[in-house]
């Protein structure tokens, strides 16, 4: 069973994902994309990474609910809007740095 998993819902954002999953999946055991709508994924994904392409547009609960469902084991998961992205992404970023 896994310990973490993360989920990660896209509305679109395909470039900020090209940045947050690969500094998002060594942080977790589990990472599942819900791609609400074209254009939401972006051209390479981490290996393992589990997707979950929408064939019409959902709101953001039902995203997280789909994503959340399909986990292992939800003991973390993520659902941001581009502004909770970049500052992740940030924080990742800072995180890598101290650790070296």
């Amino acid at each position: 069973m896994r310990d973490v998993s993360a989920v990660v819902v896209s509305h679109g954002h395909a470039s900020a994902l090209e940045t947050l999953l690969p500094l998002l999946a060594p942080q977790v055991d589990e990472l599942v994309v819900v791609a609400n709508r074209p254009g939401s994924l972006p051209p390479e994904l981490p290996p393992s990474t589990r997707v979950l392409e929408n064939t019409a547009p959902r709101r953001l609960a039902e995203n997280v609910n789909l994503g959340v469902a399909a986990t292992t084991r939800a003991s973390f998961y993520l659902y941001s809007i581009p502004e909770e992205v970049d500052r992740l992404v940030a924080g990742l970023h800072k995180v890598k740095a101290s650790l070296g």
